[in-house]
C-alpha cells in the first residue's frame, strides 16, 4: 500500500465546510473552568460562530492581567521563593467546623444564605427593628423558610450551656443560633413580609374591584343586552312553544346551546343566524358589546378570592396594630399604619360595593350568585 505524500508546508488546507483544529492555549497560571455547554464543531455551520475568529482576537488581548485576576487559589505544586529558588507550596489546614443542623437543611440554608447580603448581627437588628431597608422583602421570605424548630433551638441552647466554642460552628449554624434568640421571630418576619407585600397587594386588588363594580352596573343597565336576550327568548319560544310551551326566561348557561343548534345542512348555527338577523333588522343593538366593555376585566376577577385576600390583609393589619401598641417607639410600624390603614378601609368599602353590585346583577339576570363560579361565565359573555 502506497504511503501518501507528506502535506505541503503550512499543514493540510481545510476542506470546504470543515473547521480548523484550534490550538491549545497554555496559561501561566491555573485558571477556573468555564462550565458552558459547547457547540460541537460540526454544528456551527450556518451559525454566528462560523463567522468568528477567537484565535486572532487572542493576539489582540492582553491576558496577563486577566490571569492575575482570575487565577485559582490552588496553583500547581511548585512556585518560587522571593530569591527565585523553587519551593513546595503550602496549604493552610482546612478549618474544622461543627454543625447541629440536619444535612439537607444545612445545604438548603447554605444556598439561600448567599442571597442575603448582611451580617448575622445586622440581620438580627433588622428583624428586631422590622427594617426592610437593611433586610429586603426577598431576604425576609427566605428567612421565613428557616425558622429554627424547637429541637434546633434546644440544641443551640445546650451547645452554649456546655460552653462549646461558637467559632467552631458553621456560618449557617451561627445564623440559626442568632435567629433562635429573637423573641417571636416568626411573628416579626411575618409582619415584615406583610408590610413589604401590602402595597403590591393593594394595587393588585383595587383595579379588580373597580372592574367588578363598573361591569356589574353597565351590564345591569344595558338596554341593548336586554333587547338581545329578548330576541333570543323569541327564537327559543318560536322553536319550543308548540312542543314544550312558552318560556318566560332562561339560564344564561343556555346560551351555549345556540352554538350546538345547527341548520338542516349543518352549515349554520342558531347563534350565527341570530347574529345575522340582529345585524339586518335590529341595527340599534348590533353594537351591544360596547355596554360590556368592563366585562372582560371583571371576568378575570374572582369575588371569593378577593374576599379571602382582603380578610388576610385585615388580619395582618390587626397584628401590626397590636405590635405597635406594645412598641410605640417603632418608626416602621408607625409609618406603615399611618400610611395604609385608610387604604385598607377603602379596600374593604370597595369590596362591599363590588359584592353588592355583583350579587345584584347576577340575581337580576336570574342566576344564583353562589352558583356563578360553576357556570360558564366566559362562554356567556363571549357568545352573547
Amino acid at each position: 500500500m502506497a504511503v501518501p505524500p507528506p502535506p505541503p508546508p503550512g499543514g493540510v488546507p481545510p476542506m470546504p465546510g470543515s473547521v480548523t483544529i484550534k490550538k491549545s492555549v497554555q496559561t501561566k497560571y491555573r485558571l477556573p473552568a468555564l462550565n458552558w455547554i459547547a457547540i460541537k464543531p460540526n454544528q456551527i455551520r450556518g451559525t454566528v460562530f462560523s463567522e468568528l475568529d477567537d484565535e486572532k482576537l487572542m493576539t489582540e488581548i492582553d491576558f496577563g492581567q486577566f490571569e492575575e485576576t482570575f487565577k485559582t487559589k490552588a496553583q500547581p505544586g511548585t512556585n518560587l521563593k522571593r530569591n527565585g529558588t523553587p519551593r513546595m507550596s503550602t496549604r493552610a489546614p482546612k478549618k474544622e467546623t461543627i454543625t447541629l443542623l440536619e444535612s439537607n437543611r444545612l445545604q438548603n440554608l447554605s444556598i439561600s444564605k448567599r442571597k442575603i447580603d448582611a451580617s448575622n448581627d445586622n440581620i438580627v437588628k433588622a428583624i428586631i427593628m422590622m427594617d426592610l431597608k437593611t433586610l429586603s422583602l426577598d431576604n425576609v421570605e427566605i428567612l421565613l423558610k428557616f425558622i429554627p424548630q424547637p429541637p434546633e433551638v434546644k440544641a443551640y441552647k445546650e451547645y452554649e450551656k456546655q460552653k462549646k466554642p461558637i467559632d467552631k460552628l458553621t456560618e449557617e449554624d451561627k445564623l440559626m443560633m442568632a435567629l433562635s434568640k429573637i423573641e417571636r421571630l416568626k411573628q416579626k418576619l411575618t409582619m415584615m413580609a406583610y408590610i413589604g407585600n401590602f402595597i403590591d397587594t393593594y394595587h393588585n386588588l383595587t383595579p379588580q374591584l373597580k372592574a367588578l363594580i363598573a361591569a356589574s352596573h353597565s351590564i345591569k343597565n344595558s338596554s341593548k343586552l336586554k333587547r338581545l336576550l329578548e330576541i333570543i327568548l323569541a327564537f327559543g319560544n318560536y322553536m319550543n312553544s308548540s312542543k314544550r310551551g312558552a318560556a318566560y326566561g332562561f339560564k344564561l348557561q343556555s346560551l351555549d346551546v345556540l352554538l350546538e343548534t345547527k341548520s338542516t345542512d349543518g352549515q349554520l348555527t342558531l347563534l350565527h343566524y341570530i347574529t345575522e338577523v340582529v345585524s339586518q333588522k335590529f341595527t340599534d343593538i348590533s353594537e351591544f358589546a360596547t355596554d360590556l366593555m368592563y366585562a372582560e376585566k371583571a371576568a378575570k376577577a374572582n369575588i371569593e378570592n378577593i374576599g379571602a385576600d382582603i380578610s388576610e390583609l385585615v388580619k395582618g393589619m390587626e397584628m401590626c396594630k397590636r405590635e405597635y401598641s406594645n412598641r410605640k417607639d417603632n418608626l416602621v410600624l408607625r409609618d406603615f399604619l399611618g400610611n395604609n390603614e385608610d387604604k385598607l378601609k377603602k379596600l374593604e368599602s370597595d369590596f362591599k360595593n363590588a359584592k353588592d353590585a355583583y350579587n345584584e346583577v347576577v340575581g337580576y339576570y336570574g342566576e344564583n350568585p353562589k352558583m356563578m363560579p360553576q357556570i360558564g361565565r366566559a362562554s356567556c359573555r363571549e357568545r352573547v
